[in-house]
């Protein structure tokens, strides 16, 4: 048999023909278990050994002979099976139409015998049951039959498309036949009646609840996990405070001063809310900065021992008479840990120390520079005077330090120049003789007039600090540093409009807080006050809280100071006079 000119086999229990290449030499290879055969009405076709004519082969005799029947003289190849599989439920279809026109073949060759044969009584009977079932019997029993085979169609496909792929697995993997006898049996057990369709979905339902279920079991894991974390983080809070209970107990009793930290209400608040985890985390920081506070305050007062020391052996006129008390009570807030507020008592104590450090300081100078006056009067009256000055007690001595009436320190320091003026002059007429030194004379006072000139229109302007070093002046434009400018006008503005500025480390509570001039960077005596400070929205670079930014405005004239190097600990220089 051929098939556009190349030779055909047709395996057994397969629907389909297959056409391969073979060369004319040799012979066509017929599968085993066929032989060509005639057919009714001598149609040509195939048939099974040992079949006899117009008997068509079951699909179970197909079936039973594809999956190693011991009857079948030989297995099939692989792909056969899988031809066998892919096609079955389209072959029955096959049979089933072949079958019916069998039967219609078969009646009509009994119609001719029976005309033949002139047999009249068998002829009326069968042409009577004929027309007894009507026209239409034939046709509406067609149509019957074909949309039951449709129908069969339709539920067996995806039946046969699972067994048919999972045939092709089972083959194309290795040939398993045990694999495939099995899943062939398990097909036979199911019947024809079987909904795979109903099956899949039943399966997939399963898997799902089996899917739901498992999550349902993994939700539940992660949330035990999760509350177990919680309640460790609960455990870690409540044993940690238990140990740094000193060190709480000084953060709250300073919340709402201006020595709050902002650690200690970032801790309060997660606390309140009861989040177990960020109250942990906020009280490392707690913890961490309370360390650094005490730290640092330990070692400023330990850089500053030799200035303490000293001020500690100064007469009574020039040494605080709270002195002692003062470093009694900061070394019991260092032992007591109290480091909300150690950092401010460090810097008041150490203040102190510098104020009394300055008034000594000035005295000697006026001390040296009258030894070295001309005049015996102007001499004995500026020593007089100095006498006088100590007598008074320290308190005296601090409250009137600017003052210009005797035997205030200023006075006696304005009083001193005077003096030295006249010395000048006086040695200037004395030596009319030589003009050398004449003219020396006169250039001198003319340079010390200068200068003094020079020094009162710096003190006029403010532009000269209580440690005599010069501030020079800058405008709000001239600032070049990242965000500097935005920033000092920002704070000007608020001060000016009687707010406070927004800024990114915001603390309002130290917003216009009292500044005491410790080192004299700012016109007037150190430690002499009269200012107060103001934040400036920070460097984004810089790595501390508030940053090194500040307006200082002195309270008497209303001029504003500004430093970015953090009162000149970070640099220089300490202050300019910022002007818009």
């Amino acid at each position: 048999m051929t098939m556009h000119g190349r030779p055909v086999r047709r395996m057994e229990g397969v629907s389909q023909t297959v056409a391969v290449d073979e060369p004319a030499a040799i012979a066509p290879t017929t599968v085993v278990g066929f032989q060509p055969a005639p057919l009714l009405g001598g149609s040509g076709g195939h048939q099974l050994l040992g079949a006899a004519a117009g008997d068509a082969p079951s699909r179970r005799d197909v079936l039973r002979r594809s999956t190693g029947d011991p009857q079948a003289p030989a297995s099939p190849s692989p792909g056969v099976l899988r031809r066998v599989m892919l096609d079955a439920e389209a072959e029955e279809d096959v049979f089933d139409a072949a079958e019916g026109k069998r039967d219609a073949e078969v009646q009509n060759l009994s119609l001719d015998r029976l005309v033949s044969g002139k047999d009249h009584s068998a002829l009326e009977k069968f042409v009577g049951a004929r027309q007894a079932k009507g026209p239409q019997a034939r046709p509406m029993a067609e149509l019957r039959a074909t949309r039951k085979i449709a129908d069969n169609r339709v539920r067996k496909s995806v039946r046969s498309s699972v067994d048919s792929a999972r045939a092709q697995e089972v083959v194309t993997g290795g040939g398993d036949r045990t694999g495939l006898e099995q899943m062939l049996g398990k097909k036979a057990e199911r019947g024809p009646d079987f909904d795979t369709t109903q099956h899949l979905k039943d399966e997939r339902r399963k898997r799902r609840a089996e899917a739901r279920e498992s999550y349902d079991t993994d939700l539940a894991k992660r949330n035990r996990a999760a509350g177990l974390e919680i309640q460790q983080a609960k455990q870690s809070v409540e044993s940690k405070s238990k140990s740094m209970a000193t060190v709480l107990k000084h953060g709250r009793a300073a919340m709402g001063t201006p020595d709050e930290s902002f650690e200690m209400s970032q801790f309060v608040a997660a606390l309140d809310a009861k989040n177990w985890k960020e109250a942990l985390a906020a009280l490392g920081h707690v913890e961490s900065a309370s360390t650094a506070a005490l730290t640092n305050a330990q070692a400023k007062l330990a850089g500053r021992e030799s200035d303490i020391a000293a001020v500690d052996t100064y007469p009574d006129y020039h040494r605080p008479t709270d002195l002692a008390e003062r470093r009694k009570a900061l070394d019991t807030a260092m032992a007591n840990q109290e480091w909300p507020t150690i950092a401010r008592q460090v810097t008041d104590f150490l203040a102190v120390v510098d104020l009394a450090r300055g008034y000594a300081s000035r005295l000697a100078k006026v001390e040296a520079e009258t030894a070295n006056l001309t005049n015996p009067e102007r001499k004995n009256f500026m020593t007089e005077t100095i006498a006088e000055h100590k007598k008074q007690g320290w308190v005296k001595i601090r409250d009137t330090a600017e003052s210009s009436s005797k035997p205030a320190l200023a006075f006696l320091e304005t009083r001193l120049e005077e003096y030295q003026d006249k010395d000048l002059k006086e040695q200037a007429s004395k030596e009319k003789a030589s003009e050398a030194a004449a003219a020396a004379t006169k250039d001198a006072l003319a340079k010390k007039d200068a200068a003094r000139k020079l020094r009162k229109e710096r003190l006029d302007k403010g532009l000269l600090a209580g440690n005599e070093t010069v501030i020079a002046e800058k405008k709000v434009s001239e600032l070049t540093g990242p965000g500097e400018k935005e920033g000092v006008q920002a704070t000007l503005d608020a001060i000016k409009a009687g707010t406070v500025a927004v800024l990114t480390h915001n603390n309002g509570k130290r917003w216009a807080y009292p500044h005491n001039n410790r080192d004299g960077d700012l016109p007037g005596s150190r430690g002499s006050g009269g200012y107060l400070e103001y934040y400036v929205e920070k460097d984004p670079a810089s790595t501390t809280y508030h940053g090194d930014r500040r307006i200082v405005v002195h309270q008497a004239t209303g001029r504003k100071y500004y430093t970015w190097t953090h009162y000149g600990e970070n640099g220089s220089p300490p202050f300019v006079l910022i002007t818009e």
